[in-house]
């Protein structure tokens, strides 16, 4: 049997979902070992931003797409040696970057980038066939975080550190595009079938005039963020940004899903998510509390939490197993959650003994999935009969 027919890869969650979870703890450990070493210079700190970002979320995020668009979007599944090419791809990019200082800066920069275009080639012709146009949104966001990097790199080749911090900005605004795409719809419709159960004429649709003005408003403010970082208007749509993804968020009956852990977790981060824009507003203009805690609210806390919920849940949903996650995980989830909410009071005073506790708390949710989930994702599915979820309505 080729060796390209092994179960791992079958679908991109399993080699992506493995990687990223290996090397988040491993970035972790690095940038700790940096901070007890002294001060975290800006060369070190930039770093580790891109590395979070193109190497950490850059594989969850391939997992997610992989995974999400079979099932959504009806596209074809990307497996076997085309999987394995990305795969590649994302391990040419870490080790391009790691061995950066002795390597062409050209090079560092084409083995970076080149994940994000080989996996908007691949899933852009079966978007282009599919019936629901709406899913083509997935192709500007990819080459939004395409441009990130490129600009990253492009500032680092120039000794230009401004640009290198635009570009991170500018691929961490992608990403909360995707967010607000993604994780509303899955946590809306998580949140509807978990209460259905429990009545089946319950039913929470869709206000196609809110999640638009959601949109709208987080890419307004993410663009401005991004160009005119700690401007009024920028705090201005951040805080309209706040505002409207609270009455999304306010839809959700978080109250009546508190027994559920698959969905709170789902719930929780969206809280983070809302956090993180009242923060750019108190950050920008004012400044009234500092530029970090608003970064982290989202990277660490909307962003992890969300990837620590959905990770477990397509580990369990797609090998075949029950939506109950083990209850390592549900510690895992409250782990994350301390993580979040530790690397706030961290930006808030910059105390060593807070960063370290929030990355060892970051780290330590993805050691338990590995022990809880890393041998599922290397073994065939369990007999199942599988059943998609429902996309949003058109």
């Amino acid at each position: 049997m080729s060796a390209f027919r092994a179960p791992i890869w079958s679908s991109g969650f399993r080699p992506f979902y493995l990687l990223g979870a290996v090397f988040g703890p491993l970035a972790m450990a690095h940038l700790l070992a940096l901070a007890l070493a002294g001060p975290v210079g800006e060369a070190a700190a930039l770093h580790h931003g891109h590395e979070m970002i193109f190497g950490f979320a850059g594989a969850m995020c391939a997992g997610f797409v992989l995974t999400a668009l079979p099932s959504w979007a009806g596209t074809p599944e990307i497996a076997g040696k085309p999987l394995a090419g990305l795969v590649l791809a994302w391990i040419a990019g870490r080790l391009a970057v790691l061995f950066a200082d002795h390597l062409p800066p050209g090079v560092v920069a084409a083995a970076d980038c080149a994940l994000y275009l080989l996996l908007t080639a691949m899933v852009a012709p079966g978007l282009m066939r599919g019936r629901d146009p709406r899913y083509l949104a997935i192709i500007p966001i990819l080459l939004g975080l395409t441009i990130g990097n490129g600009l990253y790199h492009g500032g680092l080749a120039a000794g230009r550190a401004d640009i290198a911090h635009l570009g991170l900005r500018f691929a961490i605004a992608w990403q909360t595009v995707l967010y607000t795409i993604a994780s509303g719809a899955l946590t809306h419709i998580f949140t509807e079938t978990a209460l259905r159960d429990r009545d089946p004429a319950f039913a929470l649709p869709f206000r196609f005039n809110l999640e638009f003005a959601v949109l709208g408003a987080t890419l307004a403010s993410g663009t401005l963020w991004t160009f005119l970082p700690g401007s009024a208007a920028s705090a201005l749509f951040a805080a309209l940004a706040a505002a409207l993804h609270l009455v999304r968020f306010a839809r959700w009956r978080t109250r009546k899903i508190l027994d559920v852990p698959l969905v709170w977790i789902l719930h929780l981060a969206y809280a983070f998510l809302i956090l993180s824009f009242a923060l750019r507003a108190l950050a920008d203009g004012a400044r009234l509390v500092p530029e970090s805690a608003a970064l982290h609210a989202f990277t660490a806390g909307a962003l992890s939490l969300t990837i620590v919920g959905i990770m477990t849940r397509v580990a369990l949903k797609h090998t075949g197993r029950p939506l109950h996650p083990p209850p390592v995980m549900v510690v895992a989830f409250g782990a994350m959650a301390g993580a979040s909410v530790l690397r706030f009071l961290a930006a808030e005073t910059e105390q060593t003994a807070l960063i370290v506790l929030s990355a060892l708390a970051w780290s330590l949710p993805f050691v338990l999935y590995l022990i809880a989930h890393g041998r599922a994702l290397i073994a065939p599915s369990l007999p199942r009969e599988y059943k998609a979820p429902t996309p949003p309505p058109s």
